[in-house]
């Protein structure tokens, strides 16, 4: 006997599909949110949706916020929505007090309560600090223990975690790493079966140390290519309603009792160093205004690449900082910064954990990149093994910085020693052409290293957990230009004009690899590059024409 649905449940039945295949349209359709007078539909503007649809691409996400801009709304949406339409999934949030946290717990469970009736998921216990559904399904929240972090979420498999304020809750690291190893063997459960997943970390900006300090060194890691985590910055002017509102500003600022620091930290997204930063107030505000994307990024092999912020000008004279470090173990990345001899302009910027030989082969490419310049590299064991890789290349000469060495005219100590005497001044250095010149900076990664500096020794040093890489590449530049002029040589002389011309013509077809319509791109993203070479030689080839006796241009590509 045929079993006769009619066209109510029929209809339902398609919605139902639409909402779990499409979040925004389910938020924008079923979620109400308490109003003077009553509830109404969410108002989604456009970040916000991107924000919803990067949880379920991208799963993992920081987002840095301006007070007001509804983003912990968001991860609510994210929790009802997992709660609704899939089983035995557990959602967590962390908040800074029990207060913060029965208050995420109210606004999922009036999210709940108003949704149609043929959505709502069926409560099994209902209490001000979790919801547990006959689904399977549950939202759980907790404050973090001052007296025993560690046990926030202890036996729990968390498929989803919302750190709400996390600038703002201390002893946030400790309970990372106690939840931590538990949340990615459930997440990787439910990434199996098709699950949505996930962790939400989110907050206005808070300092760069103390209790501020985890979510501050989060957001920095989260600019890596390699993160796991997705950065968002969500800007109060993004929201239309703020902009058009033209009171909307002062009146958060008098809530702030106008005070400057808060005005900086809770609506411009300033992090606030402490006593012990290196640069003053005015000069990390500067810094943190510096959101500029690359002109060109450069791809290299294992998700690594090369950031170009300026094009490269054969009559210029570059600085090419170097800063080399293990693969193996830490926390250090290997580091190259490129800026102008004249301008102090940054131009290229390179960062990444790998094998240090293989890391020399990138300071090559860079260095040929930008032919007329000279090579600072740290004259130390990992240093070492990279400028002999320059200097015993019997390819390409390169120009290595070398010291005279006492009492001779004619011997030469190469790369550049480090010492009680000179890591005073390299800091010095780094930090008198800052302050005159924040915006030399282009890369919000350098801009944030130097945001994480401290002054508590008297070397380039980051803040324990953080990192000064970029910074420390930064540094041996301004340390050369500013004490050192005369090793630089004739900065002016002319370089060979063949040379330049091929190298440019090299760079403009790297550059090109970009392109998505690039017939080449296939090449380039699914095979080695002992394959992609052989693409490459015959591109150059047909278009170009042979170079016998000039720069190799398949050198820029060797591994």
């Amino acid at each position: 006997m045929a079993i006769k649905i009619n066209t109510k449940t029929l209809n339902l039945a398609k919605k139902y599909i639409e909402y779990k295949n499409d979040i925004v349209k389910f938020a924008e359709e079923c979620i109400m949110i308490p109003t003077p007078g009553g509830s109404e539909l969410v108002t989604l503007y456009e970040p916000q949706k991107k924000v919803l649809r990067s949880f379920l691409e991208n799963h993992h996400l920081i987002l840095l916020k301006s007070r007001q801009t509804g983003f912990s709304t968001m991860s609510q949406i994210i929790s009802v929505y997992i709660s609704t339409f899939f089983s035995n999934c557990v959602a967590g949030v962390i908040s800074r007090d029990g207060a913060e946290s029965s208050d995420f717990i109210r606004k999922t469970q009036n999210m709940i309560d108003h949704l149609p009736v043929w959505l709502q998921p069926t409560y099994k216990h209902k209490s001000v600090r979790s919801s547990i559904f006959t689904n399977g399904c549950e939202l759980t929240a907790s404050a973090v223990s001052p007296h025993n972090p560690g046990a926030v979420f202890r036996g729990k498999s968390i498929v989803l975690l919302i750190v709400d304020e996390a600038a703002f809750i201390n002893h946030l690291s400790e309970a990372w790493t106690s939840v931590a190893p538990a949340l990615s063997k459930a997440q990787d459960v439910a990434k199996s079966k098709g699950i949505p997943f996930g962790t939400i970390v989110l907050s206005t900006p808070n300092k760069t140390e103390g209790r501020g300090k985890f979510f501050y060194q989060a957001w920095c890691n989260a600019q890596e290519e390699d993160s796991l985590f997705k950065a968002h910055r969500i800007y109060w002017k993004e929201i239309p309603a703020f902009v058009a509102d033209p009171d909307w500003y002062k009146k958060q600022c008098d809530i702030l009792h106008n005070d400057r620091r808060k005005i900086a930290q809770e609506l411009e997204l300033k992090f606030i160093g402490s006593e012990h930063t290196l640069f003053p107030e005015d000069v990390q505000e500067k810094l943190q205004e510096i959101n500029i994307s690359p002109a060109t990024v450069i791809p290299l092999r294992d998700k690594l690449s090369i950031h170009q912020f300026k094009k490269v000008n054969k009559n210029t004279f570059y600085m090419i900082g170097v800063d080399t470090a293990s693969e193996a173990g830490g926390t250090d990345f290997s580091a190259i910064e490129v800026f102008e001899y004249v301008s102090m302009d940054q131009v290229m910027e390179f960062k990444g954990k790998l094998a240090v030989l293989k890391f020399a082969e990138y300071v090559k490419l860079v260095a040929k990149m930008c032919p007329h310049n000279i090579v600072i590299i740290e004259n130390n064991s990992m240093g070492d093994v990279v400028r002999e890789s320059l200097m015993y290349d019997e390819e390409y000469e390169y120009n290595i910085i070398a010291f005279p060495k006492k009492g001779s005219d004619h011997e030469f100590t190469y790369g550049l020693n480090t010492n009680l005497h000179t890591r005073p001044l390299i800091t010095d250095a780094l930090y008198h052409y800052v302050c005159e010149r924040p915006d030399m900076v282009k890369s919000s990664r350098l801009a944030l290293e130097l945001l994480g500096l401290t002054d508590k020794v008297k070397r380039i040093e980051a803040d324990t957990g953080g990192n000064d890489d970029l910074a420390l590449a930064l540094g041996f530049i301004c340390y050369v230009r500013h004490y050192c002029p005369e090793v630089l040589g004739n900065v002016d002389d002319p370089i060979d004009q063949t040379t330049t011309d091929l190298v440019e013509e090299s760079l403009a077809l790297i550059s090109a690899m970009n392109n998505p319509d690039n017939p080449l791109r296939d090449h380039y993203e699914q095979q080695e590059y002992h394959i992609f070479k052989k693409t490459l030689h015959k591109y150059i080839k047909d278009n170009l024409g042979n170079f016998d006796g000039a720069v190799d241009v398949l050198g820029l590509w060797r591994k």
